[in-house]
């Protein structure tokens, strides 16, 4: 198993709760579709807003989520990778094997 690990950002100024409901809602389903595992998504939402001065590097525009899951074997990310890019402004990945030592 390998893991994969995506930063993604939303789209244009879209409200932070508009691209949450999108994560959970749409994206989630359709990777467990796709018999991908333990998908994990950390969003920006209204709930953390008010630490937006708090938050770490000032990219512009600032990260939106991090979404991690596992599948067998990475080079077969390109079904993630396509709900990704359907769902999010852009998005940057990597991965790593459940054998990798830290």
């Amino acid at each position: 198993m390998e893991k994969l690990a995506y930063v993604l950002w939303k789209r244009g100024d879209e409200p932070n709760e508009a691209f949450k409901r999108r994560l959970l809602d749409e994206t989630a389903p359709r990777l467990h579709a796709l018999e991908i595992e333990r998908v994990r998504i950390s969003v920006v939402d209204d709930d953390v807003a008010a630490g937006e001065k708090l938050r770490l590097g000032r990219m512009s525009p600032p990260k939106g989520a991090l979404l991690t899951c596992w599948i067998e074997q990475s080079q077969d990310r390109g079904g993630v990778e396509r709900v990704l890019s359907g769902t999010c402004g852009a998005l940057a990945g990597i991965s790593s094997s459940s054998h990798a030592r830290s």
